[in-house]
């Protein structure tokens, strides 16, 4: 018997909308996100470290 794990699960929504959903591409969402992000200059930090983003290649090895 496999055992639910923390691999590609269900966002809870709302509030979090998976950005590659069609509600995430769609209707001007992420553009409106990151503009008020950037506008209450909470967006600094992410845009310094998205350069360094890698998505993980083995998620059994998420805890080493």
């Amino acid at each position: 018997m496999a055992v639910a794990g923390l691999y590609r699960r269900e966002l809870p929504s709302p509030p979090a909308i998976e950005f590659a959903s069609p509600e995430g591409k769609g209707s001007g969402f992420l553009q409106k996100l990151f503009s008020e992000a950037l506008g209450n200059g909470t967006m600094e930090g992410f845009l310094k470290l998205i350069s360094y983003y890698q998505t993980q290649l083995e998620p059994a090895y998420c805890g080493l």
